[in-house]
């Protein structure tokens, strides 16, 4: 999910939260991987499946069957606006993550949070960053996935 948001909060009407219709624009075409302007049911499987997420058929169906308004068996960008509109919180971490994900490749690596830190104006020693991973990175893979990151934001929330 290479869709980013610029910290330059936009003004587009259908704003999401902090998340500008143009964003969701790019979300919605990373979701269409076949670029026929539809959200299949398979292409959804896809790509709850690249963000690590493992739904049921019976998720994936009640999902699909909910976004799906017309029942037509596509997801048109307005369908998916009333997703987006329903859980604007994990399109925005989304967001987040992806903006901190610099090459796009579905993890945030040690450098990548050093410099995310550095653009904030803080400076990260190497054992601040071991410290940061010990607590986040649960499969201790050395990266931090989306999953891991989620359950850091909520983990500070609560």
């Amino acid at each position: 999910m290479g869709a980013c948001c610029s910290s330059k909060k936009r003004k587009n009407q259908g704003d999401v939260g902090e998340i500008g219709e143009d964003d969701l624009k790019g979300i919605f075409r990373e979701f269409d991987l076949n670029g026929d302007g539809f959200i299949q049911r398979e292409e959804l499987r896809a790509v709850m499946q690249k963000m690590n997420q493992s739904p049921t058929e019976e998720e994936l169906d009640a999902m699909f069957r909910s976004a799906d308004k017309d029942n037509d068996g596509n997801i048109d960008f307005t369908e998916f606006l009333v997703i987006a509109r329903a859980n604007p919180i994990s399109l925005t971490l989304r967001a987040v993550f992806d903006e901190l994900d610099v090459d796009g490749d579905g993890y945030i690596t040690r450098s990548e949070l050093r410099t995310a830190f550095q653009r904030m104006g803080h400076s990260l020693s190497d054992q601040d960053i071991k410290a940061i991973y010990k607590h986040v990175d649960q499969n201790n893979d050395g990266r931090i996935n989306f999953d891991e990151f989620c359950e850091m934001i909520n983990r500070k929330k609560n």
